[in-house]
């Protein structure tokens, strides 16, 4: 029984971990940060990076124009040596190295405006309950009650 839970638990994880996607997209590409995740159902960051994942979450939120707008749970994530190769429109060049790269299930919605909060400065991202980002104001209430939870 135990055996069955050791490695599963970032399955069963309420945790979304929250990140700002930019306005633009990757250097060169044709494709902003935004039209990755919501044309293509997908994400992907550094793999063994500091201050990123070690492994990708259960759940994905996305915040852009000062407000969360949406959370995905991860179906599925792959390591990939080349990003590029999975989008259209990318940019030719340079190895970016080994980066996670997310598929994305339906995109959970919250029923009122989630504002990032005075804790979420530009391109901070942070780990958040799930419910409390869909029971909170703001990203930053959010968090101050995971924190809270975890204690």
């Amino acid at each position: 029984m135990l055996e069955d839970l050791v490695g599963h638990e970032r399955v069963f994880s309420n945790l979304v971990w929250v990140v700002s996607l930019g306005l633009v997209g990757p250097t060169n590409w044709k494709l902003t940060w935004i039209d990755v995740v919501k044309k293509h159902s997908k994400y992907f960051f550094p793999a063994g990076a500091p201050r990123w994942p070690q492994v990708p979450p259960n759940y994905i939120g996305f915040r852009y124009h000062g407000r969360l707008q949406s959370i995905h749970h991860v179906e599925n994530y792959v390591v990939v040596r080349d990003v590029r190769e999975h989008f259209q429109g990318a940019e030719n060049g340079a190895d970016w190295g080994p980066h996670f790269l997310l598929d994305l299930g339906p995109a959970i919605v919250p029923n009122h405006e989630v504002r990032a909060g005075p804790r979420i400065r530009q391109s901070n991202h942070c780990s958040c309950m799930l419910d409390t980002l869909l029971t909170c104001r703001t990203i930053s209430d959010a968090l101050t009650e995971t924190e809270r939870r975890q204690k």
